[in-house]
């Protein structure tokens, strides 16, 4: 499976909120430095930070993947039909 990187769209998301990096880190239960990377693409998001995201923020899967055309769609659709999501 690929990496999925998801950085404009959690900046975008952090900004319409009018949040900080530490506040959404609060709610997504990381670190400031991890929401960072994350939104510098340095790093790649796991399938736990995303469920939080959409749990947190009630944000649709399919918004963050369809706008992205590097297979994150195909890549959620993976992870979330694997042991554990069925």
């Amino acid at each position: 499976m690929q990496k999925t990187f998801i950085g404009p769209h959690l900046r975008r998301l952090r900004l319409e909120r009018g949040e900080t990096q530490g506040a959404m880190a609060r709610v997504l239960g990381i670190s400031p430095s991890y929401v960072n990377l994350l939104e510098n693409n340095e790093r790649s998001v796991s399938v736990q930070v995303m469920l939080k995201l959409f749990e947190a923020y009630g944000v649709a899967w399919r918004e963050i993947a369809e706008e992205d055309g590097s297979g994150a769609l195909a890549d959620l659709r993976a992870a979330l039909s694997g042991p554990g999501f069925c």
